[in-house]
């Protein structure tokens, strides 16, 4: 006779469970998905790594201090338009928008974005020569976060960051 009554049975997989299970199982992944591509919490980290203030990043997406917290916490989807702002006024990188990680950049370009620091800084004192050396130092850092050292500086997004950091006229459209 036999040790055992039954055979062994092969674990059971989600839709061996039933549609319950698979389903809810299914909508904690979507969930964590989700999460991990929520552009709030890009708009956040970025906003943050480029040290600027909700004021400052709304102006950079035409939007309203009010309009760009709603973003940022979630409370509002952020409509397509703005995220086109955004690029055209940054030149940022979507990829870490979206998911939080930085697109991949070589280890030999290092130097070349040092080079292109100091030559944005360069630029800034020519065009502004009124900034104080704190503001042309997180003006470049923020100029460079966002451009490509291979391409000449591109005065007018420059000017556009410049605009939304020292400038104090607000945008009253949400």
């Amino acid at each position: 006779m036999d040790k055992f009554r039954f055979k062994p049975q092969p674990p059971e997989t989600l839709k061996d469970q039933g549609p319950d299970v698979f389903a809810e199982t299914q909508d904690r992944e979507r969930a964590a998905k989700r999460d991990r591509y929520a552009i709030d919490k890009g708009l956040q980290r970025l906003r943050k790594q480029w040290k600027l203030s909700q004021t400052e990043m709304g102006k950079l997406m035409g939007v309203s201090l009010r309009t760009y917290r709603f973003y940022e916490q979630g409370e509002r989807a952020v409509p397509s338009e703005a995220i086109k702002e955004l690029l055209i006024m940054t030149g940022c990188d979507l990829e870490e928008l979206f998911t939080g990680k930085p697109s991949v950049i070589a280890p030999e370009k290092a130097e070349a974005l040092l080079q292109h620091y100091d030559r944005v800084q360069d630029a800034l004192l020519s065009v502004h020569p009124s900034l104080t050396m704190v503001e042309v130092r997180k003006l470049s850092h923020v100029y460079v976060a966002v451009s490509d050292p291979e391409q000449p500086i591109d005065l007018d997004k420059v000017s556009n960051f410049y605009n939304a950091m020292f400038r104090d006229d607000d945008i009253s459209h949400d």
